[in-house]
C-alpha cells in the first residue's frame, strides 16, 4: 500500500530547550451498552434479585445483626441463597459487612450490639 504523497506527518512538538514533548495520552469513556447505574459493568440484575437484595436489607435494618442462616431461616430460604444476596450486597453496593470477629452479617456503617452475656 502506498502512502500519500501528500501526508505530512506532525512534526513533534519541541521545548525551549530542543527536547521532544510528549504529548499526553487521554483516555474518553467507552460506553459498553451494559453499565449498570452504579457504573459496573456486565447485564443488568433481574428484577426478582434486586427485591431478593433488599428483603434482606431490611431484615438487617430492622432486626440488626445475624447469621447467614438465621437470614435464610427468617426468610424461607437456602443458606446458599442468603449468602449470594449478602455477597452482592457487600460487594457491589458495600451496603453490608461483616461484624468483625462474628459470623454475623450487618448494614454496613451500624454499631454492633454489645456482646451478649
Amino acid at each position: 500500500m502506498s502512502e500519500d504523497p501528500g501526508f505530512q506527518p506532525e512534526a513533534p512538538a519541541m521545548r525551549a530547550d530542543g527536547s521532544d514533548v510528549t504529548p499526553e495520552t487521554t483516555v474518553e469513556p467507552v460506553s459498553d451498552g451494559g453499565s449498570t447505574e452504579s457504573g459496573r459493568r456486565g447485564r443488568p440484575r433481574p428484577q426478582a434479585t434486586i427485591e431478593r437484595d433488599e428483603q434482606v436489607r431490611a431484615l438487617l435494618r430492622d432486626n440488626g445483626a445475624m447469621t447467614r442462616s438465621a437470614i435464610a431461616e427468617k426468610l424461607g430460604w437456602e443458606p446458599k441463597d442468603a449468602y449470594a444476596s449478602l455477597w452482592r450486597l457487600r460487594n457491589y453496593e458495600q451496603a453490608v459487612e461483616k461484624v468483625p470477629g462474628k459470623s454475623e452479617w450487618q448494614l454496613a456503617g451500624a454499631t454492633p450490639a454489645p456482646p451478649s452475656e
